[in-house]
């Protein structure tokens, strides 16, 4: 078309019609051809970004896919990955690639912001991924985009490789080198940081499903909801905002102190209060501490039979495998925060039958 010269095509169509059109269909493979080359270059950055996803998302991406097999054994697993794909796309990046700015992830000010045409480009590239992630093709009101499709289905085993690899990592036990017993061992409190929106979802989500949690309703977590009450709004918990509650002015200050963080110390409201005698309560910590390591490795009906009964070598290699992965964790860590005793920890790296005479 000649610039500056008016169409010639009629402009009461429907969309059949316009794309019947010679000039339509070529502006349509031309900007296809060009969204297509931009969101592989977000496509590939997404696929190389495995290592960065937090772990959070990581993991409930896996419970999500084992789940999801365990209760449909007989649906093909490329069909529950369609699912766990869309929770990784869809809910975590789609929100950030949408909106840049909200997530900090662009430098631009707040006066100047994005322009609606780089908004609907990124709306463009969105639609493209999340076709891709859910592994369908564009037709019906999107068959205009019908020219991506063979783009489409050359990148969903990609996307489909990417989603596994996701959930590909270990449980928290593991990751964190925590189990059961690691609250008797350890001194020190472990401290958290949520912000004030993240603790009333929590506390929110815990009361909408405390019977799936925690289905045993004798569950410390039932007592605890009890104890809270419940769920408070933001103004509950750093107090009332002055001016008109409905005022989008309000709305927006209470938003923006929802996202205050605040960091609190973990306390296990149900922990039996240890004697206030020092040396009672190091001696006490100290054999919980070698108990401990000594139920890691050797199991029987009672403490007392473990105790009686003699460490076997392939239990004694064990326990001095455990011992090996604490120095080699202790020796990586400030020594500031896991300070102890010269004897509590030349105690601990005595053998299990030492152990059990101490």
């Amino acid at each position: 078309m000649v610039a500056c010269e008016t169409s010639k095509l009629p402009y009461d169509v429907s969309t059949e019609q316009a794309l019947k059109q010679e000039e339509v269909i070529s502006k349509i493979n031309e900007s296809a051809k060009v969204l297509e080359t931009v969101t592989e270059k977000f496509l590939n950055a997404i696929i190389s970004s495995v290592d960065k996803i937090p772990f959070g998302i990581r993991y409930i991406a896996k419970v999500l896919r084992i789940s999801l097999q365990e209760r449909f054994p007989d649906e093909p697993e490329e069909d529950i990955i369609k699912i766990v794909g869309n929770l990784i796309y869809y809910r975590y990046m789609n929100p950030a690639i949408v909106a840049p700015d909200a997530f900090d992830i662009v430098d631009i000010s707040v006066e100047k912001g994005m322009t609606i045409e780089q908004r609907r480009n990124l709306g463009s590239i969105t639609k493209v991924l999340q076709t891709i992630a859910s592994g369908k093709e564009f037709k019906g009101e999107s068959s205009h985009l019908s020219a991506l499709n063979e783009f489409v289905r050359k990148s969903f085993p990609k996307f489909k490789e990417f989603c596994i690899k996701v959930c590909e990592v270990d449980d928290p036990e593991d990751r964190f080198d925590i189990d059961e017993y690691s609250d008797f061992v350890n001194p020190t409190k472990p401290i958290v940081f949520m912000s004030v929106s993240e603790i009333i979802d929590t506390h929110a989500l815990l009361v909408e499903h405390i019977d799936a949690v925690a289905t045993d309703h004798s569950d410390p977590l039932h007592e605890l909801l009890e104890d809270l009450g419940d769920v408070p709004g933001v103004e509950d918990m750093l107090g009332e905002v002055q001016g008109d509650p409905n005022s989008p002015e309000t709305q927006q200050m209470i938003s923006n102190l929802g996202k205050t963080e605040i960091s609190f110390t973990l306390t296990n409201k149900f922990e039996i209060q240890e004697d206030d005698d020092q040396d009672k309560k190091r001696l006490f910590i100290k054999t919980k501490r070698l108990l401990v390591d000594i139920v890691r490795v050797q199991s029987d009906e009672s403490v007392s039979a473990i105790l009686d009964t003699k460490a076997t070598p392939e239990q004694e290699a064990l326990h001095d495998e455990l011992l090996q992965v604490r120095l080699d964790l202790n020796t990586s860590q400030d020594t500031t925060l896991l300070a102890r005793s010269q004897s509590s920890v030349e105690d601990t790296n005595l053998p299990i039958e030492s152990k059990k005479e101490k």
